[in-house]
């Protein structure tokens, strides 16, 4: 998917906004020391003579008309990526779930929440095997019951959307690696023994499946959480 990869990497860039916030308040203050610095070194070789106090103001003045130019290239673009990122479709027709635009958005504002408050915070992806074997009418419908199945076997409080073609990522709140473990069997538990149910009243068993769990970590980033579960979910045999 290449748009959706296309969306992971705004929201990858877009995830250090924050930081960039920081940098305008910095930026000022380099430019206030910078300037401040340059005129007592202007002023030690008598090419413009400057008290402190003059010294100081002319530094304050460079700063705050000076930072607001940093902050206009640097901060609005991210602001203005977020938007646009915000106003795309966030659901997947398929399977009515969260689409991998909805279900990121839904990953940075937890991650957020949990950067806050110290909340454990856990997701689960699971890769579904040979669905690329079922014709296109039939795989749409395959994920769509995978998807009703699995979200039956979460939580209230659990998202659920669609990662990629063959693939669900869980976002589990309040929840330790190892009760998403649990969660997580669960879930393989009933995909394997309840089957997916298809419109025609047909049921398809998945015939296996990989998956992966990892858990959040104070101060990381989007790109480091997704990267570590996909790098799981690459190692981990079909089970």
């Amino acid at each position: 998917m290449d748009s959706d990869a296309m969306i992971r990497k705004l929201i990858i860039k877009n995830n250090r906004h924050q930081t960039m916030t920081r940098t305008c308040v910095t930026a000022a203050l380099v430019l206030f020391v910078v300037t401040a610095l340059v005129m007592v070194v202007l002023a030690a070789l008598g090419v413009a003579p400057a008290t402190v106090g003059g010294t100081l103001v002319t530094a304050l003045a460079v700063a705050l008309l000076s930072a607001p130019l940093v902050c206009w290239l640097v901060v609005l673009p991210a602001n203005k990526g977020v938007q646009n990122l915000l106003q795309g479709p966030i659901i997947d027709e398929e399977t009515r779930t969260l689409n991998q635009r909805g279900i990121i958005i839904t990953l940075l504002e937890l991650m957020a929440m949990a950067e806050r408050y110290g909340n454990d915070l856990s997701v689960a992806l699971v890769k579904l095997g040979d669905v690329d074997k079922l014709d296109d009418a039939t795989q749409s419908q395959f994920m769509a019951g995978a998807a009703d199945v699995i979200a039956e076997a979460l939580r209230m409080p659990d998202r659920l959307g669609r990662y990629d073609s063959d693939s669900f990522l869980m976002i589990l709140p309040e929840t330790s690696q190892a009760n998403a473990d649990l969660v997580t069997e669960r879930v393989i538990e009933s995909l394997r023994s309840n089957g997916v149910r298809l419109s025609d009243d047909k049921t398809i068993k998945p015939e296996s499946f990989a998956m992966a769990v990892t858990q959040y970590v104070k101060g990381e980033d989007l790109a480091s959480i997704t990267g570590r579960i996909e790098e799981l979910l690459a190692k981990s045999a079909p089970a």
